[in-house]
């Protein structure tokens, strides 16, 4: 929990002095293409009964392809691990693919906020996803949204993407796990549009 906190600010503090610059239109255009990679922390309930909560650490990378205003199609990857869940001694990773559309409010400011829908598959290694319980992949669907800082037409900050992180693996109870999956880090753009 610490290193996530320790990486978010490192990622805001190096937004300040992007934040003296003077902002030009020609620094509010859009990419055409953007590649994000992130911290991710997601929060879990995988084990059903009694919340059986946990967090696991990783990473998140995104290609967003623009097609009109403030509209793009995402193709999301996020791999997070737990070593130890609730003390059981029993490792968890959970990888997952997902894609879909993501809305842009661009309002020539420096601060961007984003809503998207993706829908997918996630694969879980351990914690009895290999086999004892059912298939080790599952559909999976995030819903949510951020807040991207633009330091240029080439660079910003995504200082948090939330969203609802639901995955269907086969369980005793009730075969649903609604997580949270919290994300902080760079895009990337890349051409004109």
């Amino acid at each position: 929990m610490q290193k996530w906190i320790a990486c978010s600010l490192l990622l805001l503090c190096s937004a300040v002095p992007a934040a003296a610059q003077a902002v030009s239109a020609s620094s509010q255009e859009t990419s055409r293409i953007e590649l994000s990679v992130g911290y991710t922390l997601v929060h879990s309930n995988a084990p059903p009964a009694n919340c059986g909560c946990f967090s696991m650490n990783g990473g998140t990378g995104a290609v967003a392809f623009h097609l009109a205003k403030g509209l793009s199609a995402v193709a999301d990857f996020t791999a997070a691990y737990n070593g130890n869940v609730d003390s059981s001694g029993q490792s968890l990773l959970l990888a997952s693919y997902l894609f879909g559309p993501r809305y842009s409010l661009r309002n020539w400011s420096r601060f961007t906020p984003f809503g998207e829908a993706f829908a997918g598959e996630a694969h879980g290694s351990g914690l009895g996803y290999s086999g004892t319980t059912g298939p080790a992949t599952a559909f999976a669907t995030a819903v949510g949204g951020g807040l991207d800082f633009r330091a240029n037409r080439h660079v910003a900050v995504r200082l948090l993407e939330a969203d609802y992180y639901f995955t269907h693996f086969q369980n005793a109870v009730n075969s649903r796990q609604n997580n949270l999956r919290l994300t902080f880090g760079v895009v990337f753009g890349f051409g004109r549009r």
